[in-house]
C-alpha cells in the first residue's frame, strides 16, 4: 500500500475527481458526486474522517461511472490513473456528465407545471422532439 495523501480508496476518489475539474472535464465536485450517485460532500465527509473509508459499492460506482479509470489504482493506489489517454478520460468524464445532463432535463421536464395536463409518455416524446 502506498503511504501518503493518497492511502485510501476515498483518497484516490478525490484525486480522480480534482483531476477531472482540473482538467475541465467536470466543473465541480457536486457534479462528480451526483454522477456517480453519491450525496452532496460524501467525498469530503469522508476525506475528512481520519479512519474512515469508503464502501466497495462506492469504488464499483466510480469505476463503471468513468471509463477507463484503472481499477488498480484505484483500489491499490498502484499504477498509473487511467487505462487510456488522458485526452480519452476527459472524453469520457464528458460523456458520464452529457447523460447525468440528460437525466436533470428530462427529470426538469416531468416535473414541468406547465405541461401537468400531459402523460408522462407525452412529455416524453416532446422532450424527445425537443433534442
Amino acid at each position: 500500500m502506498i503511504m501518503g495523501e493518497n492511502n485510501r480508496p476515498i483518497d484516490r476518489i478525490k484525486a480522480l475527481a480534482q483531476w477531472y475539474i482540473e482538467h475541465k472535464a467536470i466543473k465541480s465536485m457536486y457534479i462528480f458526486e451526483h454522477v456517480c450517485g453519491f450525496s452532496k460532500h460524501y467525498v469530503k465527509n469522508l476525506c475528512a474522517t481520519k479512519g474512515g473509508n469508503c464502501s466497495v459499492e462506492t469504488v464499483a460506482s466510480v469505476y463503471r461511472t468513468f471509463k477507463g479509470v484503472n481499477l488498480h489504482w484505484l483500489v491499490l493506489g498502484e499504477g498509473s490513473m487511467f487505462t487510456v489517454s488522458d485526452e480519452e478520460a476527459i472524453s469520457n468524464a464528458l460523456a458520464a456528465t452529457m447523460d447525468y445532463s440528460k437525466e436533470i432535463k428530462i427529470k426538469k421536464l416531468l416535473d414541468n407545471k406547465l405541461l401537468h395536463g400531459l402523460t408522462k409518455e407525452e412529455k416524453l416524446e416532446l422532450f424527445d422532439r425537443l433534442m
